[in-house]
């Protein structure tokens, strides 16, 4: 005689079965550790979204080095510079403490101007691009790249403990000089591919009215060009003449249409 049936016994265990990997809610079956994890992570992302939504144009404005004669050989007609205080914002990685290494951004800005303005030179009067007029120099960024990287010296020399990552990074147990970094390029030239894709959406500067309540002067806007677009990317690095190992990292930025520039970065704690 076979053995008698449980049809409520099958019925609780896949019950139970459905309540174990189809939980209520995003965090029920996680740890209250995870979870408080989670919870400050986005309290953190909050902190910074409300900082980046009270900036203004200028509010950023590290110590960078100037341009020397040899790089700014053009038409002369680049910043001067000025002996303002360096400003910082309350970001992670953009704070002054946070030791990040910014020397480098004037000399860019001022070379992507160079650049440029050497595509379309004026005709009569200021570059077109400065004034957000004229065509674009390069209106869709989105496509591969492929050339040669060559290793050339740092403007300032950075080791791990030039870093406050710490601060920057309190939950990480970096390592130091107990062992190096991964992806180390020891090589001095190599093969490298950048595969881009450019958002189609234009983000527009607008004309902010000064403390009178009257237009800013002529000379002062539009800033940067008058449009940029966010961009992201891919970068293949070979290091042929030294390890000969290929590496890949994910970068985003921002595509500046009338000036043809684009500036990518990382998400590395250890990447200025």
């Amino acid at each position: 005689m076979p053995p008698a049936q449980h049809p409520a016994a099958g019925l609780f265990f896949i019950l139970f079965l459905i309540w174990m990997l189809f939980p209520e809610s995003e965090y029920q079956g996680q740890s209250p550790v995870l979870s408080e994890l989670a919870a400050e992570r986005l309290a953190r992302y909050r902190d910074a979204l409300d900082v980046l939504n009270t900036t203004r144009w200028g509010d950023f404005a590290p110590g960078t080095s100037e341009p020397s004669a040899a790089d700014d050989d053009d038409d002369g007609d680049g910043d001067d510079g000025d002996a303002a205080e360096p400003k910082y914002l309350n970001l992670t990685g953009f704070r002054r403490e946070d030791g990040f290494a910014w020397e480098d951004l004037g000399r860019f800005r001022e070379r992507g101007l160079r650049l440029s303005r050497h595509a379309i030179p004026p005709v009569a009067g200021p570059q077109p691009c400065d004034l957000a007029q004229g065509d674009a120099v390069w209106a869709n960024a989105s496509g591969t790249l492929r050339g040669e990287w060559v290793r050339r010296p740092g403007s300032v020399p950075r080791r791990y403990d030039g870093y406050n990552l710490s601060r920057t990074v309190p939950g990480v147990d970096w390592v130091g000089d107990k062992a190096e970094w991964a992806r180390n390029m020891t090589g001095e030239t190599g093969r490298m591919m950048l595969r881009l894709e450019s958002n189609k959406t234009v983000t527009r500067y607008a004309a902010e009215l000064d403390d009178g309540g009257s237009p800013p002067a002529a000379d002062s806007m539009p800033l940067s060009g008058g449009s940029i677009r966010n961009v992201r990317g891919t970068a293949t690095i070979e290091d042929t003449t030294g390890s000969g190992l290929n590496w890949e990292m994910r970068l985003w930025g921002v595509h500046w249409p009338r000036q043809g520039v684009v500036l990518l970065t990382t998400t590395s704690e250890k990447c200025c």
